[in-house]
């Protein structure tokens, strides 16, 4: 076998985190579509046993992939997805932007996709001397492959998922609020929460809950653009509950935002004692003054939720604005104590493990 020829045009491939969210919604529920110019690549990982190493396991998946190329004759470098699929959609020279995801949830897949899809029998790249002899157009040879001066992350994808421009937010800052909600929904759910005196009561049936820009993220940034340099409180959609955060300057990363607004709503449950009355922990006195957003942030009524970040140049604050969909009011309880997960199933649910456990999921 002879080793392939050098390429002359061969792109340095991006992560990009917009994918790796599709990807791994598609790895979930494969009813998601792939675009019709990107590739993919699915294949089995074990990551079980202890220690895992899941760095070492998944170098070890990939290499055997890209190892197809030592079965193939590469001296004119075309793609073959009978013989070469795997390398040839690793390897294609147009590729700029990737991700690989994996979700223990739904599936024991490691799933890759890749933002340009090579054709049958088309060449996989344009075979010469490698790009330190030129050959980098718009873009500059480093480690011998061409590197683009500014990488845009994907955007069009299907259209039941919405643009940044929906709520001003993008997907990754999406998935930012989505994970930062349920880590410390979990952490509650399994009595790691710390409150005032030791430690929060664990719960039954906490959902992991799932992020809505096109509904209650647009709705939700209308209302901060209409309201940030107003006082609260603020306007609240019917059926939903609202926390607010106020951020002392402007220029914020949104990314930022979200980190810095959730984990002060979080540490409200420090100036409180979540004491159960009757097997649940109820909206009230103490915790209706000073542990409000944490209630509504964690509250076993949640399931979906939307943010807004907005700026109130007039007086150099960012506000940041989320809703949630699980309604209560004062002297109702915000969720029942017990073992954790131990409801899911009278909601048709199941525990995840994947994560640490403490959360109801779809089965």
């Amino acid at each position: 076998m002879q080793p392939p020829p050098l390429s002359c045009v061969r792109y340095c491939k991006h992560w990009d985190c917009n994918i790796e969210n599709y990807a791994s919604l598609h790895n979930c529920n494969n009813k998601i579509g792939i675009m019709p110019n990107f590739s993919t690549i699915s294949t089995n990982i074990k990551l079980t046993g202890k220690p895992c190493d899941i760095n070492k396991e998944t170098k070890t998946v990939l290499n055997k992939l890209w190892n197809e190329a030592k079965n193939a004759d590469l001296k004119d470098p075309k793609y073959n997805d009978a013989t070469i699929k795997n390398f040839g959609i690793m390897a294609y020279g147009n590729t700029t932007g990737f991700a690989c995801t994996y979700n223990k949830e739904c599936s024991d897949n490691l799933l890759c996709w890749y933002n340009r899809k090579p054709e049958n029998g088309k060449p996989l790249y344009t075979s010469g001397s490698d790009c330190t002899k030129g050959g980098c157009t718009n873009s500059t040879c480093v480690d011998y492959l061409c590197q683009l001066k500014e990488y845009t992350p994907t955007k069009d994808f299907l259209p039941r998922y919405c643009h940044p421009d929906v709520d001003g937010l993008t997907y990754e800052q999406h998935l930012t609020a989505q994970y930062m909600m349920n880590y410390y929904r979990r952490l509650l759910a399994t009595g790691w929460t710390r409150d005032k005196s030791a430690y929060a009561p664990t719960a039954t049936a906490l959902w992991s809950v799932v992020y809505l820009c096109a509904s209650i993220g647009k709705a939700t940034k209308a209302l901060a653009d209409a309201v940030a340099c107003l006082d609260p409180p603020f306007p609240v959609a019917r059926g939903y509950t609202q926390t607010h955060h106020v951020i002392n300057r402007l220029n914020v990363d949104p990314k930022e935002a979200l980190e810095e607004a959730i984990k002060a709503w979080a540490e409200q449950a420090k100036k409180v004692d979540l004491k159960p009355i009757g097997g649940a922990v109820f909206y009230q006195d103490e915790v209706e003054e000073k542990a409000s957003d944490f209630a509504k942030m964690i509250t076993d009524r949640n399931s979906a939720f939307g943010c807004g970040i907005s700026e109130c140049k007039a007086k150099s604050y960012t506000l940041v604005l989320c809703h949630f969909n699980g309604l209560f009011t004062s002297r109702d309880p915000i969720y029942t104590v017990g073992k954790p997960c131990s409801r899911c199933a009278k909601f048709n649910k199941k525990c995840e493990d994947a994560l640490g456990g403490g959360l109801c999921i779809n089965k």
